[in-house]
């Protein structure tokens, strides 16, 4: 079909013919045409959901095609779950069926939907995904199956009114009887009857007449029916009196049993209907036997059960299936995030590496440029210089000396906890003159005068603790409070509680921003505030490494321009002994 605008020509047309009565099956044959000619497809089918089995049965193709070939590709679309999303979605669907050897398949599913429910697809195959570009295309074909749907209801619901007419026969022969005059006239009808009649005189509770298939089905005569009470053929079920009761009083229509002569229990479908003839009241009994339809009620239980059965196989199955997939997936998923991991850990070793390329280049660099230069100078000008000249370059030399091998001992300690092969080796240590040193040993570095404040406050001096560890934790500790603080005193106090011992330094430089608190740790890391201040990035790594050594804990409480506290928790339990 070229455009949109002949589409609703058809659209149209059909419409008319809807509304002119038309047979269904021409009418059904022109709405897959038009599905068929607007789509450019190979066929347009209908499937008919069977209300009974929940199943959907074909029910016509245009153009006339094999209908096993339509059948089985319906069928494809339902074990892959195409149709059960459809049907979920209660909206039109594409698919594409991919084919590694042959060309793909293309369908459009339209569900025809009734009020609450859907009633019918139609499937159509498309020769290409072409015509789906089309504009309005497909909303109006959209449109066009909720027409498609009305047409589909209507014949449903002649078809329920045709069935429930046929029940209602029962109904109207009773009724029809208080309508008849005189007893000859109300035995001929009772006669042509083909279901059972009896009628009951209410005021006596006896019976007073019965057609001739009621006494074939009770297979009595007439003689020895008349005159008994209604219980004695009409099974009496105390539970169900008051039901019973409903439905004698209201005419309608259900299911009971009978008792026959031989007394053979009978299943029939029932219908009871008071009238009043001449002043009179009766209750006329209408019956038919139903005994084929409770066998076939059965045989089509076992059906389903069987049928049930099969479903939960299936389901058992696909839950194995679905399991076996999610430990597949689940294993990837493993083996994708091992691989990132160690994506990941390249990433950041090589992160490290240019860090530490940077820091030597760095920092290595302003020694070696003091102790190159200083070198050059005394060999050219030894004779030169007085004796405290000479001393002031040999100095130099000797603290570049000791700024490189400071550095290289940090290097060499982050290489070796990295690498798990830093061991602690606690002994008995003056802590106290253990901090009282390394104020002093900083003090002689520093090229102006800084304040310290120094209080131990703890019971015990002598503590079991790794002096190599904790003597390059304190220097770093205190080197960053003064590399840090242009001003004011450094303080480092040593205190204790029930638990812990407690070491805290404090300065009041610039801080450390918050956001950077906790990557600060991290091997050649330095917070973006530092400016122009030296550094290597591997003091706060020392520092940690220190502390989880002992069991320990380190906190940090911070603030821009106000300064920083570290403290440091080690448990009495560990170095008490």
């Amino acid at each position: 079909m070229k455009n949109i605008k002949d589409l609703i020509g058809l659209i149209n047309e059909f419409s008319e013919q809807v509304f002119a009565a038309n047979p269904i099956y021409e009418s059904i044959g022109r709405a897959l045409k038009i599905f068929y000619e607007a789509l450019h497809s190979k066929y347009a089918s209908l499937f008919i959901l069977n209300e009974e089995t929940l199943v959907f049965d074909f029910r016509a193709v245009y153009p006339s095609i094999a209908k096993s070939l339509i059948i089985a590709d319906f069928n494809r679309l339902v074990d892959i779950g195409v149709v059960g999303k459809a049907v979920e979605n209660r909206d039109m669907l594409f698919y594409e069926l991919k084919n590694l050897e042959f060309e793909n398949s293309y369908y459009l599913l339209f569900p025809l939907l009734a009020p609450n429910s859907i009633i019918a697809i139609v499937l159509v195959r498309l020769e290409s995904k072409s015509e789906l570009e089309k504009e309005l295309f497909l909303p109006t074909l959209k449109f066009y199956a909720n027409l498609f749907s009305f047409l589909v209801r209507n014949n449903q619901l002649e078809n329920s009114l045709d069935k429930a007419n046929s029940l209602l026969e029962q109904r109207i022969a009773a009724r029809t009887l208080s309508l008849i005059q005189g007893k000859r006239e109300l035995q001929e009808i009772l006669d042509s009857i083909q279901s059972g009649v009896m009628i009951i005189d209410t005021l006596t509770n006896r019976i007073i007449s019965v057609n001739p298939a009621a006494a074939n089905l009770l297979e009595a005569k007439y003689e020895k029916i008349v005159g008994n009470a209604p219980s004695v053929f009409f099974n009496s079920d105390e539970e169900k009196k008051e039901e019973t009761a409903n439905y004698i009083k209201f005419s309608r229509n259900f299911e009971s049993e009978i008792k026959n002569s031989k007394a053979e229990i009978i299943p029939i479908l029932r219908t009871s209907a008071n009238v009043t003839l001449k002043d009179r009241k009766y209750r006329i009994e209408s019956f038919l036997d139903i005994t084929e339809q409770k066998m076939a009620e059965i045989a089509l239980k076992q059906s389903n059960e069987l049928l049930e059965m099969k479903v939960q196989e299936r389901t058992e199955d696909l839950q194995i299936l679905i399991y076996k997939l999610q430990n597949e997936i689940k294993e990837r998923e493993k083996a994708e995030e091992k691989v990132r991991e160690m994506l990941d850990k390249e990433k950041e070793l090589n992160k490290l590496k240019t860090r530490f390329v940077s820091m030597v280049s760095h920092e290595f660099k302003t020694p070696l440029t003091v102790i190159s230069t200083s070198v050059e100078l005394l060999e050219q000008f030894y004779n030169s210089f007085s004796s405290e000249e000479r001393e002031e370059y040999f100095t130099r030399i000797s603290k570049s000396i000791d700024l490189m091998k400071s550095l290289i001992e940090n290097v060499l300690f982050i290489g070796k906890s990295e690498a798990d092969n830093l061991n602690i080796a606690p002994d008995k240590i003056n802590l106290k003159n253990l901090c009282s040193k390394v104020i002093e040993d900083i003090k002689l570095t520093l090229k102006k005068r800084r304040e310290f404040i120094f209080d131990y406050n703890a019971s015990n001096t002598h503590v079991y603790l790794d002096e190599k560890l904790i003597e390059p934790m304190l220097i770093n500790l205190l080197n960053n409070a003064i590399k840090y603080s242009e001003e004011g005193p450094v303080e480092l106090r040593v205190l204790e509680n029930c638990d812990n011992l407690i070491i805290s330094v404090k300065d009041y430089g610039i801080g450390i921003p918050a956001e950077e608190q906790e990557k600060i740790f991290e091997a050649f890391h330095r917070a973006n505030n530092v400016g122009n201040i030296s550094g290597t990035g591997l003091g706060m790594s020392i520092i940690l490494k220190a502390v989880e050594l002992h069991k320990g804990q380190i906190n940090i409480i911070s603030g821009i321009d106000t300064g920083t506290t570290f403290t440091i928790t080690i448990p009495k339990s560990n170095i008490m002994s």
